[in-house]
């Protein structure tokens, strides 16, 4: 069942009210939780390496919907828009898309069975929705009918990779267990053995395919960026199956940084010199072992080898040198890839920082720069300087964003009419804002104000509670409804809502155990 069905049983009619008056209101409004907001930074890690611009996004959304036809040749849009969504982290917009490519999919082979590209958009299509044999037998069709067309291959080396991923995780979780909990029988291990052998044939597979892919476009990027993220995938995924039990990943992470991978990057570098994200590749592939090991403080440069120096090096010069373009937006582009990159050596964010306040002046209206300059400074402890970018953020651009993550900074400081505030102005500006829902939930549920109140906040974004909203809000959404209907005296409701939270966030919390035992009653 959709968990919107479930939240709409809740909210009209589980259970009527119980009176409750041995619940401790004081207690489980302390429990209240507050829903996490974090601070997103340009290039973390590796496995974030992307070639596009996410500044651009919006721009290039609207480009493509004045594309649309509205019937089935629109399939390859869509799916364009869908990627562009995936970068917004609009899931339900994204959802909801890939549904329209099935259905469009379906009616356009049905009209044109032979058309290679209705069966390869239907293939992806599928294939993001985790339909894996569904996307196999729409892939394959196209192969057959256009064998020629790298992207089928490329795209059957990417579903083929994903058929992996989910065994060979589970088998890497398995066996890196301490010894004492994983007594194996000889029959487990033969099936492991075997699981472990059919992942390696996947991997091979895989590869393959994107050989095929190569040789029929040597010089298109896309396809030289697919082998790169998929030989960090299974070189990440073996490591995990190789690594003794009980061992942490960090030395075996980094035998996933291969020459082959290298090379692949700097092929990417000859395609694609002005891309920033791929300037930036040679540093974070060098990076990677080291951010496996590193303390909070960062990498120490001094313990970096000559080779993974020299390798960053290279990027921060290809990125200073795309910095110095006339063209504003990918000069900001690179600072701000620059700073991601410098902000995780430690000796080197003081320069990060001052990568970023350059790109604030380059384009004092967007976003990104001003919020990783503010998760720097705030992972640096300087909270001072981090509130003096987010008034500078907020004269330059009133954004919702900007007010929710300055809004719980200013709570967990103790200045709770403010931030109280700042989430309202958020939601005058969005009203049905989910964070900032959440948020102001949270404060007035803390702070002792009627739980009608909250009720109304919640009802409001009731609708946005499907199955493509992040899990973790959905598993705060029904935390805070069950606190509401506690406080309402509606036990019965409250237990219903809360033991849904813990059943969707698949582990036990400290804050979901507290407010089960104030609300299980006698």
């Amino acid at each position: 069942m959709r968990v919107l069905t479930l939240l709409l049983a809740v909210l009209y009619g589980v259970a009527s009210a119980t009176p409750a008056s041995a619940l401790d209101k004081e207690a489980l409004r302390r429990a209240v939780p507050l829903p996490q907001i974090q601070l997103s930074a340009e290039l973390i890690s590796p496995l974030s390496f992307s070639l596009k611009n996410p500044t651009q996004a919006q721009q290039q959304l609207s480009i493509l919907r004045k594309k649309l036809r509205g019937n089935y040749r629109d399939t390859g849009i869509l799916l364009e828009m869908y990627g562009l969504y995936n970068e917004l982290d609009q899931d339900s917009s994204a959802e909801n898309l890939l549904q329209r490519v099935i259905t469009l999919g379906k009616e356009r082979v049905k009209r044109a069975p032979r058309d290679a590209e209705g069966w390869l958009h239907l293939g992806m299509a599928y294939k993001y929705m985790s339909r894996y044999d569904e996307a196999e037998k729409a892939l394959l069709r196209a192969s057959r009918l256009s064998p020629r067309n790298w992207r089928v291959w490329t795209e059957l080396a990417s579903l083929t990779m994903a058929k992996a991923i989910g065994p060979l995780t589970q088998i890497s979780q398995k066996l890196r267990q301490e010894e004492s909990d994983s007594e194996q029988s000889a029959a487990e291990t033969v099936e492991l053995t075997r699981q472990v052998q059919r992942g390696t044939n996947l991997i091979q597979k895989s590869e393959q395919y994107l050989n095929r892919a190569i040789a029929l476009a040597p010089r298109e990027p896309d396809v030289y960026y697919t082998r790169v993220v998929l030989r960090m995938t299974s070189s990440t995924l073996m490591a995990g199956v190789l690594a003794p039990p009980g061992e942490q990943l960090g030395l075996p992470f980094a035998a996933a940084i291969s020459s082959a991978v290298r090379e692949d990057v700097i092929k990417l570098e000859s395609l694609l010199p002005d891309n920033p994200r791929v300037r930036a590749g040679r540093a974070l592939f060098a990076l990677f072992p080291y951010i496996m090991e590193a303390e909070d403080e960062g990498i120490d440069w001094d313990e970096m080898d000559a080779k993974s120096r020299a390798d960053f090096q290279q990027s921060v010069l290809a990125l200073q040198r795309i910095s110095r373009s006339p063209d504003r937006q990918k000069a900001t582009w690179a600072l701000r890839t620059l700073a991601g990159i410098r902000s995780l050596v430690r000796q080197f964010r003081e320069q990060a920082i001052d990568d970023l306040r350059r790109a604030i002046s380059l384009l004092p209206k967007e976003s990104e720069n001003y919020e990783q300059l503010v998760a720097i400074l705030t992972d640096m402890g300087r909270t001072d300087e981090a509130m003096a970018i987010y008034d500078q953020w907020l004269k330059a651009k009133d954004n919702a964003r900007a007010r929710l993550i300055l809004s719980k900074l200013l709570y967990e400081r103790g200045e709770t009419g403010q931030a109280k505030q700042h989430v309202q102005s958020a939601l005058r500006l969005e009203p049905r804002n989910v964070d900032a829902s959440l948020l102001l939930s949270a404060y007035l549920l803390r702070e002792g104000a009627s739980p009608q109140q909250v009720q109304r906040l919640l009802d409001n974004i009731a609708p946005l509670m499907r199955e493509s909203t992040p899990k973790e809000k959905r598993v705060h959404y029904l935390t805070l409804r069950g606190v509401q209907f506690a406080l309402q005296d509606n036990l019965a409701s409250a237990r219903w809502a809360i033991a849904r939270a813990r059943d969707l966030a698949g582990e036990e919390t400290e804050t979901l155990k507290t407010i089960s035992e104030l609300i299980k009653g006698e």
